[in-house]
This record gives structure tokens, C-alpha cells and sequence, in this order.
């Protein structure tokens, strides 16, 4: 028991887990696992996917791939899980028990880290309200039980989805993992994995050493992080300079109209009126601003690319660069929704200070 979280593990196999609070962390097992939940709340956060369990829900986490895990009590009740984690060495001895002609000749592995299984299946709820008294610390199941529940958990899975028995054995020809696709999917990202990525190389069969540097991967990693405070930096230096452009053109513009303005007050114009045409026009200048610098990335992006792909092929064989449409999707309503937020700003700060009305 550790800060009021209960954690009963029995062997390398089974994990129940319960408390009141709430817990994050980044998880990232290298055995294959099947949680249910018996109460509360687990949030599941995988390749910008959330996936939330609640009482009566089963998922598979596959092996070596990060998920961010916040385990928390919910509707008043408390967390409450049982975690059955298959190891290479459990799968491969089921696997060579297997009929290999029961073995499904279609089947594919998922790309997908998590698979919910349907909720409420007979054979689910009977595997795991079997194991509720092992919550209790004073009862302690044999190995041959263990080794049972183990086993019915497999077929809990087999059941579900032909397509598991590829995810489940994937130590197999012709599931075999492509180690290229792994490393850039869950890797390539965070050279701050390195530990994880040595420790997973280790563990596959045919590789005898791995060479590794960690003093190179602490000054990329302190890189990136140099990298991201100076982008950060940029960034806000450019933004006070789009305010400071925009607010002296809508002051420039107010000066030059000062004597319409004054005509307009006469005639009984609004407060709101008056002020509304230098908004809408601060607003405008940050779109167009925004669209100009949008207008010419768009020409420059692929040949920019091209150009680095020529002049340093290193980088290019290191880095898959996303293409022009996949960023402009994004790009676009962003720039756009934030030139006209920066107009706003500009505009509103100017009016106040030099539009007496």
C-alpha cells in the first residue's frame, strides 16, 4: 500500500489494484495486458485517442506502447481494477499447445494499442467476479489457479476478435513485429525513451548487443528542450510586435478621422457605433496578416523540403515530413482564428486609450 493506493500482486501475472484518490502516470508495460474494471474511473490517453472505462468494461493494452493512464474513484465509488498481464514467456508455451489448425490463416495484426471488448459478455463478467475475494490480502491464490484464470483470459480474447490472435502471438511467423514500423511509431518521437527502446531491442530474438549512448541522448534531449524555449520566446516577441503594428494603424486611422468621429457623436451615434468600424478593422489587418505569410509557405513548403532532402540526405532518411495539405489543414484556421483574435486585442487597447467618445 502506497499513498492510500492498495496494490496486491500475485506472481507476474495478476495485479489488483483499489483506492479513493486519483492517480496519472505514463504506462508502458512490455507484457500484454487485460484490465477490468470493477469501479471508478480509468482515462486512457494513446495517439490523441481517449478512452474511458467505467464498472463492467474490459480492454486490451498491447504490449510496448506508451499510454498515459489517470486511475481515479468515480459516481462515488472508489477505483477498483484487476490487471492480468500476459508475459512472452506464458504466450509462447499456450501458443505451442495451440491446434495449429484452429489458428485463423487471415489473420492480421491491429495497429491499434487499445481494444475495448464488448461489455456485459458472459464469459468476461464470470473470469473476473471469480477474482473479487483476491482483493482481500489474507486470501492468496495457488499458481495452478493463476495459470487457469491466465488461460481463460486468452480465450477471452481469441473469442473476441480473430485479428487478437496476431496482436497476442505477434513472436510469430507471420505476425513477426516489423521493427522499423515499431521504432518509428513509438520511438522516433522522444529520444527521452532511449532506456525503453535498449530494453525492447534486448528482448528481441537475434539481437546480441545493443550500442547506446546516453550522454547523446541527454544533449538532444536538453536540445529540444533549448529549442522549445527559443521557439517560445520568438513566438511571444512576434505576437507584442503584431500588437504594436496593429495598434499604431487603428491610432493613425483614428487621428485622421478624429473630425468624423465628432460628426457622428452629433448626430447621435452610439458609443458602440463609433468604435465597432476601428475593431473590425484591427481584426482585418491580423487576418490579412495572417493569410499573406499562410499564402507563401504554401509555394515555399515543398521546395523547402526538397532542398533539405537534397542537401542533407541524412535528415532525410531520419525524418518523414508531412505534407503540405495534412499541416495547412491545421495551419490555416489556426493563423486565421489568431490574426483576428491579435486584431481584436490591438484595436480594443488602442480605442481605449486614444477614442474618447
Amino acid at each position: 500500500m502506497t499513498d492510500g493506493i492498495n496494490t496486491l500482486r500475485y506472481s507476474d501475472f495478476f495485479l489488483a489494484m483499489y483506492f479513493d484518490g486519483g492517480k496519472s502516470c505514463l504506462h508502458r508495460n512490455h507484457s500484454h495486458v487485460l484490465v477490468y474494471m470493477y469501479s471508478g474511473e480509468m482515462v486512457i490517453d494513446e495517439r490523441e485517442k481517449t478512452t474511458r472505462l467505467h464498472k463492467g468494461d474490459c480492454a486490451f493494452i498491447r504490449k510496448d506502447f506508451s499510454v498515459q493512464m489517470t486511475k481515479q474513484a468515480w459516481n462515488g465509488e472508489q477505483f477498483k481494477a484487476i490487471f492480468l498481464m500476459f508475459t512472452s514467456k506464458f504466450l509462447r508455451g499456450f501458443y505451442n499447445r495451440l491446434d495449429r489448425d484452429a489458428i485463423p490463416k487471415d489473420a492480421k495484426r491491429d495497429e491499434i494499442s487499445l481494444y475495448k471488448l464488448p461489455s456485459n459478455r458472459p464469459d468476461i463478467v464470470s473470469l473476473f467476479e471469480s477474482m473479487t475475494p483476491y482483493f482481500d490480502s489474507n486470501i492468496q491464490p495457488t499458481e495452478e489457479l493463476l495459470q487457469l484464470k491466465m488461460i481463460e483470459g486468452i480465450y477471452v480474447l481469441l473469442n473476441t476478435s480473430k485479428n487478437l490472435y496476431a496482436s497476442i502471438f505477434d513472436f510469430t511467423d507471420p505476425w513477426k513485429i516489423d521493427i522499423l514500423e515499431f521504432l518509428e511509431s513509438n520511438y522516433m518521437n522522444d529520444i527521452s525513451m532511449q532506456d525503453s527502446l535498449v530494453t525492447y531491442l534486448k528482448s528481441v530474438d537475434g539481437v546480441r548487443e545493443v550500442k547506446q549512448s546516453q550522454q547523446v541522448a541527454n544533449t538532444l534531449t536538453d536540445f529540444n528542450s533549448l529549442i522549445g524555449y527559443i521557439s517560445a520566446g520568438v513566438i511571444l516577441i512576434l505576437l507584442g510586435v503584431a500588437v504594436f503594428l496593429i495598434s499604431n494603424t487603428v491610432t493613425v486611422g483614428i487621428a485622421v478621422r478624429r473630425e468624423e468621429i465628432g460628426i457622428m457623436k452629433l448626430i447621435g451615434a452610439t458609443d458602440y457605433l463609433v468604435r465597432a468600424p476601428f475593431v473590425v478593422e484591427g481584426m482585418v489587418i491580423g487576418m490579412i496578416g495572417a493569410a499573406i505569410p499562410l499564402i507563401l509557405l504554401y509555394f515555399m513548403y515543398q521546395k523547402i523540403i526538397v532542398y533539405i532532402a537534397e542537401k542533407f540526405n541524412f535528415i532525410g532518411a531520419m525524418i518523414n515530413f508531412v505534407s503540405v495539405h495534412t499541416v495547412f489543414k491545421t495551419l490555416v484556421p489556426v493563423a486565421i482564428i489568431l490574426g483576428a483574435g491579435i486584431g481584436f486585442l490591438g484595436s480594443r487597447m488602442t480605442i481605449r486609450k486614444h477614442l474618447k467618445v
